[in-house]
């Protein structure tokens, strides 16, 4: 296999494996392997991560959906990366109605700005073409390219995008601020009694005496509560706008919006439209 060095991280779905296949019969050098098989066999999905990307796999749990979930970590970015199989005997309504596993994809897809890398067909027949493998992101910006490409394994074509690892160094802000953590403030107002304020009207102009009593002032400050830079590492990936109390609302709204399909009642109805307005 030796095509599979092209690929940094590689995910596989439909793998039809089962327990009586050990996973030393897919262990491929310098890379770690993340397997999921069905217990009656079909479906199964396999991930494939470099060794020299730092992955911790996060376990969850699917009736409908064969999924495994994995924290990367890019350079300076930490990802979460998801690998899904949506089954043939899943119902497309199982993602369009209000049930809590239905509303999970589309509220995080909501929350997060999720948008689709893949803009081709990933499988033709006679009759049709449908992009039905997606590479979903909500950081687009890390994009250098997409697409697809017909690997013969499968009636599917491969889908890869391939990330701006230049655009994906987080931008270095400074901010400055005084540090108060060791700030006393009774030594603070000590210092501040032995301060000769009264020498600053030996001045006759006011801007003078003003710059001379807020020298001797900070002097005694900076003492006290340093003046210190602080680097602030921000990914270009993630809003500007969409702050964690952001998100905190959205989830409230979309957990009583299922609550009021659930019970259909007027009250969850009021609590709803209050909290989307």
């Amino acid at each position: 296999m030796e095509w599979i060095q092209a690929f940094d991280i590689l995910t596989i779905q439909e793998t039809k494996l089962d327990k009586s296949f050990p996973d030393s019969q897919f262990t491929i050098d310098d890379y770690n392997m993340f397997r999921q098989d069905r217990k009656k066999g079909g479906g199964g999905i396999m991930v494939y991560i470099r060794k020299s990307i730092p992955s911790h796999r996060i376990r969850v749990k699917s009736n409908e959906v064969e999924a495994i979930v994995i924290d990367i970590q890019l350079g300076q970015q930490y990802m979460s990366l998801l690998c899904a199989y949506k089954p043939p005997a899943v119902t497309n309504n199982t993602f369009t109605n209000e049930t809590k596993e239905g509303r999970t994809w589309l509220d995080i897809c909501d929350i997060y700005d999720m948008v689709n890398l893949i803009t081709e067909p990933t499988t033709i027949c006679k009759t049709k073409e449908s992009c039905l493998d997606i590479i979903a992101t909500n950081a687009p910006v890390f994009e250098l390219h997409s697409g697809t490409i017909e690997a013969g394994l499968s009636d599917h074509k491969l889908v890869y995008t391939v990330l701006n690892r230049k655009v994906m160094k987080p931008k270095t802000l400074i901010t400055i601020g005084r540090c108060f953590k060791q700030f006393d403030e009774k030594a603070f107002n000590r210092d501040l009694e032995c301060v000769a304020f009264n020498m600053a009207y030996v001045f006759d102009d006011i801007n003078d005496i003003c710059w001379a009593w807020e020298k001797m002032y900070t002097d005694v400050l900076n003492d006290h509560a340093p003046i210190k830079s602080k680097k602030i590492r921000s990914a270009p990936g993630q809003s500007k706008f969409i702050t964690p109390e952001i998100r905190k609302v959205m989830w409230k709204r979309n957990a009583l919006k299922r609550k009021y399909y659930k019970t259909r009642s007027s009250v969850d109805w009021e609590s709803y439209r209050t909290q989307r307005n």
